[in-house]
């Protein structure tokens, strides 16, 4: 899904109702002046009013207002009056929890950091991997991969990892 500016904060507002300790978002009764006809007016608001808002998939959308938007992008317009940032991440690694406390603003690295593993991953754990009978550790800084070292055991790579991870990527990291 594209990043566009969204409606208003008013026209938002006037759309969805929002629970930020449930990250739920309803539809309202949404106003005559909304509508091109007063027929579409009543079929909308008797179909969808006080329903959830959106489907889920990996992330939540929600299609109005002639475009497509993420469900966590409307909720932060909806809560701060302002433009979303480009991107926002979920702390719980889950597109579709939309409580306010778990969005956060972040770049592209900081969400990659936050992450749930690849499911090419071959050993269960974030930066190792097998090496010649021992297993490897590395780190991704910025594009560019720093070696952590090479182990005699799984435990001690995944500690390197693990000690690395927590400095370089604070609030975002991960295990």
């Amino acid at each position: 899904m594209r990043t566009v500016n969204l409606p208003s904060t008013e026209y938002l507002r006037a759309c969805f109702s929002y629970d930020p300790d449930t990250g739920i978002l309803q539809w309202k009764h949404r106003p005559r002046r909304h509508f091109p006809s007063l027929k579409e007016w009543k079929r909308w608001n008797a179909r969808f009013a006080g329903t959830l808002a959106g489907h889920k998939q990996r992330h939540s959308s929600i299609t109005f207002a002639n475009g497509g938007y993420l469900t966590h992008r409307i909720i932060w317009k909806w809560m701060t009056g302002k433009e979303p940032p480009p991107n926002i991440d979920h702390e719980s690694r889950d597109g579709c929890d939309n409580r306010w406390i778990n969005l956060r603003p972040a770049d592209q690295t900081q969400q990659n950091w936050n992450k749930s593993l690849q499911k090419n991953n071959t050993s269960g754990h974030r930066g190792v991997s097998p090496a010649n009978g021992k297993w490897r550790a590395v780190i991704y800084v910025r594009k560019s991969q720093r070696h952590l070292g090479t182990f005699s055991t799984v435990e001690m790579a995944i500690a390197a990892y693990k000690t690395a991870a927590r400095e370089l990527h604070g609030e975002f990291y991960y295990e």
